[in-house]
């Protein structure tokens, strides 16, 4: 007798959303958690003013969350995050870099004039 265990493959995810305000990220991390991913990291980016009127709003909340679930979820979680009323505007995008990681681009630090080879 043959069992094999199938593993799902979990990849990492950024969702970046335009909310009405910030009470509306709860509401989109328990609809990320009721599809079965794991959150890694949210953030709550402020309010920002909006170039162009979206939903006759110009300014709204910018909110961002890392999660990681099973690719085969993604396109019916994707569906679900149109229909929501509460999200004016969405971008799900895979995520390969560590969002707890310091970022490398901004500390950038000048190599000395001495050690180029300038004096």
């Amino acid at each position: 007798m043959n069992t094999e265990t199938t593993t799902t493959r979990q990849e990492r995810y950024l969702l970046t959303a335009l909310v009405e305000d910030g009470a509306a990220l709860t509401a989109l991390e328990a609809k990320i958690r009721d599809s079965g991913a794991q959150i890694v990291k949210t953030e709550d980016l402020g309010t920002r003013r909006l170039f162009f009127p979206v939903a006759k709003k110009n300014e709204l909340q910018l909110v961002s969350v890392f999660f990681e679930t099973d690719p085969a979820t993604v396109p019916g979680f994707e569906a679900q995050l149109r229909h929501e009323a509460v999200i004016k505007r969405f971008l799900l995008t895979k995520w390969t870099v560590d969002p707890n990681a310091p970022s490398s681009r901004s500390r950038r630090v000048k190599p000395d004039a001495k050690e180029e080879g300038h004096v």
